[in-house]
């Protein structure tokens, strides 16, 4: 009898004694949590498992230094501060749609789409449409790839630009020049422009030195139009 009420005795005191160890411990954990350098919100993103350093440290430890330190250590998705060079490792960033308003900032392919070839701003027409720039020049490696000059008299030649890759979508502004090895100097009319279309346009130049022929103009003189055209 008195050997059963010692056992009793022992067991509620074990048991006593495990529920005391168990508070202590947590009161010096909870200690620790609460007085320790630790921001509060760092404690809580800490214990939840919301942080995985593991592709940094191979042994997943984090320490006080780096619960101190994950603000420095990762990027807040509702807006933060780079300290440093974020490299994306060939990735993409995406699904940003304001445009630029100053020099840092960044531009979508659309935004660089709409506004190629301006400096300064982007151009605009009366009405406050947005303008296209796009340049271009015609062939002029001889032999080869020369200007398809064609004769049009004795001192005169022309050429019809292609400008189909600017993706037009109506008759933009024309503005050539015109570019040579020789002789380009004694012409005229590269500057005037005929039958423009969306898609290109033809230039008639002239020879004010005598005559010339389209070969001559193609292999000899080596001209070629340089051209812009603004539009939409």
């Amino acid at each position: 009898m008195n050997d059963q009420y010692s056992l009793g005795k022992i067991r509620r005191l074990k048991i006593k004694l495990t529920i005391a160890i168990g508070l202590f411990i947590l009161v010096i954990v909870s200690g620790y949590f609460i007085f320790s350098p630790l921001l509060l919100r760092q404690k809580i993103l800490a214990l939840s498992l919301n942080y995985n350093k593991s592709a940094v440290f191979p042994n997943n430890d984090l320490t006080v230094d780096d619960w101190n330190n994950l603000p420095n250590d990762f990027i807040d998705k509702s807006g933060d501060t780079i300290g440093g060079t974020l490299d994306m490792g060939g990735n993409r960033i995406i699904n940003t749609v304001h445009p630029p308003t100053i020099n840092s900032d960044a531009a979508t392919k659309q935004y660089v789409d709409d506004n190629s070839g301006f400096y300064g701003g982007a151009a605009q027409d009366q009405s406050g449409a947005p303008l296209r720039y796009v340049c271009g020049e015609t062939p002029h490696t001889c032999p080869g790839n020369p200007t398809n000059w064609i004769q049009y008299s004795a001192n005169t030649v022309y050429v019809d630009i292609d400008t189909s890759a600017a993706g037009f979508g109506s008759t933009p502004w024309y503005f050539t020049s015109l570019g040579g090895s020789l002789s380009h100097y004694l012409s005229r009319g590269a500057t005037s422009i005929y039958s423009s279309t969306p898609t290109g346009f033809r230039v008639y130049v002239t020879y004010i030195n005598g005559n010339i022929t389209a070969d001559t103009a193609k292999c000899v003189y080596t001209w070629y139009i340089n051209w812009c055209g603004i539009g939409q």
